[in-house]
């Protein structure tokens, strides 16, 4: 988060990359790579790994819990999006 909140977004892939081929079942790597390419304004790329995520949400770590993307600052620019509106209703996410 440090890289991406800096702008250092080869650093903060280079990371999140690594961090998935050490341990691809763990839901918060492919979240927060999804806030990356957000970032970047990457919208397909950013959507693709949202639903990896959740996917993996039964892998999250005893007391934590998945965010929601719809509270979450990274994802505003889409709250509104239909891509975006159509993956939070698949994921169940929908109010």
């Amino acid at each position: 988060m440090s890289y991406g909140i800096t702008g250092e977004m080869k650093k903060a892939h280079a990371l999140l990359d690594e961090a998935i081929v050490k341990d691809q079942e763990y839901p918060m790597n492919y979240y927060n790579r999804a806030c990356a390419f957000t970032e970047e304004g990457d919208k397909t790329k950013a959507l693709a790994n949202l639903d990896l995520a959740f996917q993996r949400k039964v892998n999250v770590l005893k007391g934590e819990q998945m965010p929601d993307p719809r509270a979450d600052s990274s994802f505003q620019r889409y709250v509104r999006d239909s891509d975006f509106v159509n993956l939070m209703k698949k994921l169940g996410l929908q109010r």
